[in-house]
């Protein structure tokens, strides 16, 4: 009885379709269904499988599928089949493998998509071409899509099921638009760095390079070799289409590829291993971001020549080919090398980003990365799919992260309140976002959607810290939640600032006198601030620096000696480069860049680092409170608003009042930056409040 639970092969039945319950999971947390592919003669021979349930740990070989499910509609079948061969121990279970070909039986029809129908027919000429069975998993066959509660369980299994498979198959899709020529390109690079470099010098199996000395042969060669075959493309329209295939947008390949020692990238009836791909693009992204002290003379010529053959659709400083395909595998390498908090992989993979990633629903969105959150065992969040709705998903797993996240991580990474810096104000609907009912509570001002393309807090833009960064809390660092009746309402300990009153302009988009416009904005509310009393600033002078520190969130971006964006907090000999821009814009004027002015950056004022700090606070506009704080917040900020310190992070917010939900009630309006209390300077003094946000 128990090898009959363990291991489950289909029963049939007189009806012609096949139901899950032939096949049950009998434990869905801990086993899989398996399919076996079986082979033909011909293309459009029909699809025959089998389907078996196995315990996760007693799997044998398998592949797992990576794919696209285009558009969800079963237009196409999959024919079930059941042979096993009798066996004279009626207790025992036969193998799937073992099965009696001269026997007949009925067949069970399954709905498949079309694009499920087009990738099976070109794995198994791939491979069963010799008569061979693929055993493989496949999300669309092997879970039961219409059983919410075994989907949950099954996905909460992706990350084992993609670790233990022998490989991943990444199907991109039937050949065209050229992509045979594209695949051979990365396979030629390829074998020209194992042929010039030993295997054992450098990790191929994930693509992950070590830098490369251009003054060597083996550089020379493998980046010449790689520019020859990267520039016959007499369109780069090709690699272009290549990339755009939908798979390359799917947040499930994150984990799918990250989780597996294995990837094969399948297009049409062309196969590549994944160190093809990956560790081609980082060797021409190596070669063109390398300086050029260290290439040799034949190389530069050859890739400037290269450059100005493709100058219509290459940035000579940031990549070698479009640029999503080079941010593809960036964030692939990022995913793969960092064992980060959900938060972390949420931020890092949907703010700023070139690729945009997209899930059939949108809770998938996060679903999707649970495999790879090295503190997914701690938040306890689990796979929804039943009928709560999305606004309310969303909201639980936000309020996992700011309740069971890690409260002090290592320096430079974010702690778990931070995800509030990322939801948006006001609130729109995400074009993907699934249809609900009008009667569903909407999704609270503090909880984020997790969209593409979200902007990345001010705190962490613009390089790298090297120094010090805020601290208003204190020693009160620690994220103190106050308790509530109602999920959608978030309580958090805290202190108010003060309350706006009066704001200034957007930094603008651009250079001249739109800059010189702002400072003048800026320069308002700093004379209003002088005539507040008592000061809010401890000295005089530190009252007069508030000018120019505050529209850079007193933080410096500068360019390192080894030309990487890195950043500082502003000391007050800063004053200096304060002036320099001021003469850079005015130099300026209202005119569009020229070469002139480029040369005036490069000698200095782009690298001295105040146009880059002011980049940082894109999106935020100075504010002027009652008491006389200068600072930065959200665009949509209002006289009236407050700003409120949180323990458990450190940057500024601003709330407002909602006094229609009850005593004590705000909506999140965004993250801020105060000057004169970034560092501590109130924290112990002022009293601690509970805000609730809903």
């Amino acid at each position: 009885m128990a090898d009959t639970v363990r291991t489950s092969i289909m029963k049939t039945n007189a009806q012609g379709t096949f139901t899950y319950d032939l096949v049950p999971l009998h434990d869905p947390s801990t086993s899989i269904r398996l399919l076996q592919l079986c082979p033909a003669q011909n293309f459009a021979d029909d699809l025959q499988c089998r389907i078996y349930v196995r315990p996760l740990g007693e799997t044998g070989k398998y592949y797992a599928l990576s794919y696209t499910w285009g558009e969800n509609k079963k237009t196409h079948e999959i024919s079930i089949i059941n042979f096993p061969r009798e066996s004279k121990d009626k207790t025992r279970m036969q193998d799937p493998l073992e099965y009696d070909r001269s026997r007949t039986c009925a067949k069970l029809s399954l709905p498949i998509t079309a694009s499920l129908d087009i990738c099976l027919r070109h794995l198994r000429r791939l491979f069963c071409s010799q008569g061979l069975i693929l055993t493989i998993w496949i999300d669309q066959i092997c879970i039961n899509q219409d059983f919410d509660d075994e989907k949950s369980h099954q996905v909460r299994l992706m990350k084992n099921i993609y670790s233990t498979a022998y490989e991943v198959l990444a199907w991109l899709g039937p050949s065209g638009d050229h992509s045979d020529e594209v695949m051979d390109m990365w396979s030629q690079i390829l074998e020209t760095m194992e042929q010039m470099m030993p295997w054992q010098d450098w990790s191929l199996r994930r693509g992950h390079l070590p830098p490369l000395d251009y003054s060597t042969q083996p550089a020379t060669v493998i980046t010449d070799k790689a520019f020859e075959l990267f520039g016959r493309f007499n369109s780069p329209q090709k690699l272009g289409k290549w990339q755009s295939r939908a798979w390359f947008s799917r947040v499930w390949i994150i984990q799918e590829f990250c989780l597996s020692g294995r990837v094969l990238f399948v297009c049409g009836d062309k196969a590549i291993r994944q160190t093809a791909l990956t560790s081609s693009v980082l060797v021409l992204g190596h070669a063109n971001m390398a300086s050029p002290d260290f290439r040799s003379p034949a190389l530069a010529d050859k890739m400037n020549s290269w450059r100005a053959k493709y100058r219509e659709w290459i940035t000579s400083r940031l990549t070698t080919g479009p640029e999503e395909l080079i941010a593809f595998v960036g964030l692939l390498n990022y995913a793969d090398s960092n064992m980060d908090s959900l938060l972390e992989l949420l931020v890092n993979l949907y703010t700023d980003r070139t690729i945009n990633l997209n899930a059939t629903q949108y809770r998938d969105r996060v679903y999707g990365l649970l495999g790879l959150a090295s503190d997914a065992d701690e938040l306890g969040i689990v796979p929804d799919y039943s009928g709560t709705s999305t606004a309310e998903v969303l909201t639980q797993i936000a309020r996992a992260i700011i309740e069971k996240g890690r409260p002090s991580p290592k320096p430079g990474f974010l702690p778990s309140l931070a995800v509030l810096r990322y939801a948006q104000f006001p609130k729109t609907e995400p074009k993907d976002m699934e249809i609900e009912a009008t009667n569903q509570v909407p999704l609270p001002t503090w909880v984020p959607d997790w969209r593409n393309k979200l902007t990345e807090s001010f705190e962490r833009k613009r390089g790298g810290g090297v120094g010090r960064s805020y601290s208003p809390c204190g020693n009160s660092s620690k994220a103190e939640v106050v308790p509530t009746s109602n999920s959608n309402v978030l309580g958090l300990r805290g202190y108010l600032v003060d309350i706006i009153e009066e704001r200034g302009n957007n930094p603008p988009i651009g250079f001249g006198q739109p800059w010189i416009e702002f400072a003048g904005s800026m320069g308002r509310l700093w004379l209003m601030s002088i005539n507040k009393k008592p000061a809010v600033y401890q000295t005089a002078l530190r009252h007069f620096e508030s000018l120019w520190r505050t529209p850079i969130g007193d933080s410096l971006s500068y360019i390192h000696i080894n030309e990487s964006l890195r950043k500082r907090r502003a000391v007050s000999t800063d004053i200096e480069v304060y002036r320099r821009f001021l003469e850079f814009a005015r130099d300026l004027g209202a005119t569009l860049i020229s070469d002139t002015a480029l040369k005036i950056i490069d000698d200095g004022v782009m690298h001295s680092g105040y146009l880059n700090s002011l980049g940082s606070m894109s999106g935020k506009r100075p504010y002027l409170t009652e008491k006389g704080y200068l600072g930065m917040g959200p665009k949509h900020a209002e006289p009236g608003d407050l700003v409120v310190i949180f323990y458990g992070d450190i940057v500024a917010y601003v709330i407002r009042p909602a006094p229609e939900h009850g005593e004590n009630m705000y909506t999140l309006v965004g993250e801020a930056y105060c000057d004169g209390i970034m560092d501590g300077e109130i924290a112990d003094t002022a009293e601690k409040r509970d805000f609730f946000l809903v």
